[in-house]
């Protein structure tokens, strides 16, 4: 069931002007989104964000929740995001054989390869080379 919400910008006068967004948008969803987007991506620019996500994007969001943010930076520091998505993907691989062990994190020890660990870092480095944005990749 989708939890409709909207991605707007105070005009004043009560008035706004945003987009749609249409799953997930509750404040532990969409809320906690917005704000590491504002902390992380966006480095506390309100207007750049507002820009990005409102003005760039007339047709509205699906969701932006759980999705690489970094594809709306400028491509200049897309480039210093890379090293993060690559840990990113290689503790979401570990997490899923966590998951895929019934959680025995007491009872056995659950790691990746570093063979695995390279695979994972060199496919999202192949992945953004060949997309021409940095994507978020399963294990």
């Amino acid at each position: 069931m989708a939890t409709r919400g909207a991605i707007a910008r105070d005009l004043g006068d009560s008035r706004f002007r945003g987009i749609y967004h249409h799953w997930d948008a509750y404040p532990a969803g969409l809320g906690k989104t917005l704000w590491d987007a504002y902390r992380y991506y966006f480095e506390l620019d309100l207007e750049l964000m507002l820009r990005r996500l409102i003005d760039d994007h007339p047709a509205g969001w699906s969701t932006i929740v759980d999705c690489d943010l970094s594809a709306l930076l400028p491509e200049v520091d897309r480039a210093t995001q890379k090293p993060g998505l690559m840990m990113a993907n290689i503790y979401r691989t570990l997490l899923r054989e966590i998951e895929a062990s019934g959680f025995q994190v007491l009872h056995q020890r659950i790691a990746l390869t570093p063979l695995r660990k390279l695979w994972i870092a060199m496919r999202t480095n192949c992945d953004r080379s060949r997309v021409g944005k940095i994507t978020l990749i399963s294990g």
